[in-house]
């Protein structure tokens, strides 16, 4: 007979376990931002800071999970402060934000969509300018559109797109005690013409690889809902013979795949490599191949684990030397983080310009820079450093010491008593701010100035303006961008405006497919944007 429990021992009981919750979800450090209400962000947590060859740049991330308030692209310095955030951009849920090179440009990419519970998702690959204006807005030709998995530009073109696609298709599983009349889902990925759209090469794994090779049973399979996820593909890379190196969680392998053909050409770990490796060489669940040094090593992230079966003490960034004369593989290097953890699912590894390793934790909040000899050098988590579990996760991290921003949205700014707040998303090049003020809205005079202090910046004023107003200024003095003129009541007047950023270089022939967003006029208005700022900035003039 089972023991009873009294009510008012599982009322205490109860209590207990929701205040450890609380506490749990307390943890979580969070931005919010008086001048800018929409921003609800992660906090990057930077637990050691940088040191040795180290230079300043933005972290971009993708924080996601139970404990971020919005999940989307989130871009940070080095510092922890914020640069941009993607949802209060009106852009949602996201993966693989990262910058790359169009035709000889930066330019921002990103995935965004719906992410199935199976850990695969349906979306569009959208590439933003230097204004945070999307460029491009990529799909592919099946129904499922685009995975999260990968949207990379290869170096080899600058001008195509390499994107996974996840689609549950028929198969017959018979041979591995299936009913013949069984589902798997396919791994597919397919190279885009960026300009075009027209897909210039399509290659699903099912079609080259033995289901027999595979690490995951076909437990499921029994419906188009309940799909074998045989393969689980996670990257995609391109050599400049037109092969492709391909990345497969499920058969903890790498391949690369001919060009023309789709024919695999060699493999690389799982059940039957075509490479010897080394003894440090072995991987598990691993994530993010990708060719270095001239296609002669290979870079990934080694999981050691796929959430039950742990396979090493901890994950890891690698790079791997590929000697083709007798076929052997030697670990140059490896990258651990700061403290020893697997990582059930996720992450990359990201060399960056300067030679240092950046390595992106997936499941894990984490992410860590090293000196190419392993040697950790920065390390900083979303959110806390004490969380595990998946509460907040990252498929990858990236870094850019080059990127500027100029947005085409105005300043924002709030007035509270005798202090002005002051930000502006996505702006790089801001120095300082100064605060017009005023009983007159048509007659403002300057009434404080001060450097920026991160992503808001908050200037105390000698009394309560009854009228007030920001400017962003950059190097000589330069105005870069005028808030509204805002009353101490919260009433907008109007009179924003920015200077026009560089021209926008070409980046290919044809007319890219823009996704409009924009807020509510009321704050801003990303619609008819040259016109609108010109005469913004007269009035301007005008009123101050």
């Amino acid at each position: 007979m089972p023991m009873s429990c009294p009510t008012s021992f599982r009322v205490v009981l109860i209590a207990f376990l929701s205040s450890c919750l609380r506490l749990v979800h307390a943890q979580v450090k969070t931005s919010t931002f008086v001048s800018n209400p929409d921003i609800n962000v992660t906090s990057l947590v930077v637990v050691q800071p940088p040191s040795g060859p180290y230079e300043d740049g933005f972290y971009l991330t993708c924080p996601r999970g139970s404990d971020v308030a919005h999940n989307g692209a989130a871009m940070y310095t080095s510092t922890g402060d914020l640069v941009w955030s993607g949802p209060a951009a009106g852009l949602g849920d996201c993966f693989n934000f990262r910058t790359q090179n169009l035709n000889g440009v930066e330019v921002l990419t990103l995935w965004t969509g719906t992410v199935s519970t199976a850990g695969w998702g349906q979306g569009r690959a959208l590439i933003l300018d230097y204004s945070y204006n999307v460029l491009y807005n990529l799909t592919t030709s099946f129904s499922t559109a685009v995975d999260i998995h990968e949207f990379a530009i290869p170096s080899v073109t600058n001008s195509t797109a390499l994107v996974t696609v996840y689609e549950p298709v028929p198969a017959n599983l018979k041979a591995l005690g299936g009913s013949g009349q069984d589902w798997i889902l396919e791994s597919r990925f397919q190279e885009l013409d960026i300009v075009t759209g027209e897909v210039l090469f399509t290659w699903n794994a099912s079609a080259h690889v033995p289901f027999s090779d595979s690490y995951s049973k076909p437990w499921n399979g029994t419906s188009q809902n309940n799909s074998w996820d045989f393969f689980h593909i996670n990257s995609v890379d391109k050599a400049p013979d037109g092969s492709y190196l391909v990345s497969s969680r499920q058969y903890r392998q790498v391949y690369k795949i001919d060009g023309i053909t789709g024919e695999v050409v060699w493999t690389l770990g799982g059940k039957k490599s075509s490479w010897s490796m080394c003894f440090q060489c072995g991987f598990e669940w691993q994530h993010n191949a990708q060719w270095r040094d001239n296609y002669t090593a290979i870079s990934l992230f080694d999981n050691a684990s796929d959430g039950v079966e742990n396979d090493e003490a901890s994950a890891r960034g690698m790079i791997m030397d590929l000697h083709p004369e007798n076929m052997t593989v030697t670990l140059r290097n490896q990258y651990l983080p700061l403290r020893q953890m697997t990582s059930s699912s996720q992450g990359n590894v990201d060399l960056l310009s300067n030679g240092n390793v950046l390595v992106g934790w997936g499941a894990n909040p984490w992410l860590s820079e090293h000196s190419a000899n392993g040697t950790l050098i920065y390390s900083a988590a979303l959110g806390s450093q004490n969380l595990t579990g998946g509460q907040i996760q990252n498929y990858r991290a990236y870094k850019s010491t080059t990127w500027r921003g100029y947005p085409l949205s105005w300043p924002d700014i709030s007035i509270v008593g005798s202090k002005v707040y002051a930000s502006w998303n996505g702006a790089t090049k801001v120095l300082h701010w100064e605060v017009l003020a005023g009983s007159d809205p048509r007659l403002l005079s300057l009434a404080a100035s001060q450097s920026r202090t991160g992503f808001e910046t908050v200037l105390q004023l000698a009394y309560s303006p009854p009228y007030a107003q920001v400017k962003a200024i950059g190097a000589n003095g330069t105005i870069l961008g005028i808030s509204t003129v805002l009353s101490n009541n919260g009433s907008i007047l109007g009179g924003g405006g920015v200077t026009s950023p560089p021209s926008p270089p070409p980046f290919g022939q044809g007319s890219p497919t823009p996704v409009a967003t924009s807020r509510s006029m009321s704050r801003h208005s990303v619609l008819g944007l040259s016109l609108l700022y010109m005469v913004a900035v007269i009035s301007t003039l005008f009123l101050a």
